[in-house]
């Protein structure tokens, strides 16, 4: 049997892409099911992959396999957000699917920003806020600034319905939302600023009413202008109650735009509650405003309608999806990439494709679409 062909990768650039996924060189060797000694030696040159592993490698590390032929490693962009941890939580680096996601969307977001320069679009106009400011005047001014009344909230018959609204209301205000699949053990949310293109992301291993209150927590970051991955607290760790720390006041911030101090005290009078509220409580406030438990006790936390010790009695479930089929399954691509990356992003590209700014064959590679897709796409954003 003729031995394949080796290829000759840049051991350089290998060792950046390597760095780069957030994958230890072990991991890698075990995802090519070859050892550590083989992947020591195409680290230091003394060895190539045949082509089969070398197509491996590229799907693995995520990156096209003209990469692995240049000479150096390309020039590095700087980090690609700040990591973001509320207090007591464990420091950790971003991980590999995290850094994938990352680079999908910022991708994505240079071309749209590109896009809007291009048309002439004046930068976003999203308040810009001071962290540490009144978090109550912050959170109405990103609630006044989306554009949703408390009427239209309250009409929502589901969460999943809700956070629709909310995504078509961020993106009207020229804010892109991307729900993306990235596991138990990614950020919720991260948020990149342009001033033609800022996006937030939110991870949909999570619920819709989690979901939800990732939105404005992550809003609240972009207000601030600042670019960051946020971990959750688990549900043993305290919050401090403290208006300089800045997860806490994106939380806070979060808090208002979801659940304006006049509706919440109203629904607390309506339910006949005059003193803190309880379990049962929370509950129904959070299924009121289609947030998360979770939003609805710090809510209440910070109108001094509820204590600590009921955020410490969340069921540590409720924010979990309830259990359904495979993701995507009986969806088309083309779908599956609006469920993705929304109706602002491929709307912008495929505009630009039709004004001769991009080619078509480009946005079908931006978008990770056929040629059928892209036409499912175009019909599906220009209803």
């Amino acid at each position: 049997m003729a031995r394949q062909a080796e290829v000759p990768i840049t051991p350089g650039v290998l060792s950046w892409a390597i760095a780069e996924s957030g994958f230890a060189p072990d991991e890698v060797a075990a995802a090519l099911k070859v050892s550590a000694a083989v992947m020591a030696d195409w680290l230091a040159g003394q060895a190539l992959p045949s082509l089969t592993q070398f197509r491996r490698l590229a799907h693995v590390l995520r990156r096209s396999t003209a990469t692995f032929f240049l000479p150096t490693p390309p020039q590095a962009a700087g980090a690609l957000v700040a990591f973001r941890a509320p207090p007591g939580a464990k420091a950790r680096s971003l991980r590999p699917k995290e850094r994938v996601r990352l680079r999908e969307v910022t991708r994505l977001q240079k071309t749209v920003a590109w896009v809007e320069r291009t048309f002439g679009g004046e930068p976003v106009d999203l308040p810009h806020l001071r962290v540490g400011s009144d978090a109550e005047a912050a959170g109405s001014a990103l609630r006044a600034y989306v554009g949703v009344s408390s009427e239209a909230q309250a009409a929502w018959r589901s969460d999943s319905d809700a956070f629709r609204a909310w995504r078509e209301a961020f993106e009207n205000a020229r804010v892109s939302v991307f729900a993306l699949s990235m596991g138990e053990d990614a950020a919720r949310g991260f948020s990149v600023w342009d001033d033609e293109a800022p996006l937030v992301a939110v991870n949909t291993y999570w619920n819709a009413a989690a979901r939800i209150f990732t939105l404005f927590h992550e809003l609240a970051h972009l207000a601030t202008r600042t670019d960051s991955i946020c971990v959750e607290n688990d549900l043993e760790t305290e919050i401090r109650d403290t208006t300089d720390d800045l997860e806490r006041w994106c939380e806070r911030v979060a808090g208002v735009a979801l659940m304006p101090k006049a509706d919440l005290l109203g629904a607390l009078a309506q339910a006949r509650v005059t003193g803190n509220a309880d379990l049962a409580v929370a509950r129904k406030i959070a299924n009121q405003f289609r947030v998360s438990m979770r939003a609805a006790v710090l809510r209440l936390v910070d109108v001094e309608r509820a204590t600590w010790s009921l955020f410490h009695a969340i069921p540590p479930a409720s924010d979990c999806k309830r259990p359904g089929g495979p993701p995507g399954k009986g969806r088309s691509l083309a779908k599956q990439r609006l469920d993705e990356y929304g109706r602002r992003t491929p709307r912008i590209l495929i505009s630009a494709s039709q004004h001769e700014m991009l080619h078509p064959v480009e946005v079908m590679q931006h978008l990770d679409v056929t040629w059928e897709g892209l036409e499912e796409l175009r019909q599906a954003v220009a209803g």
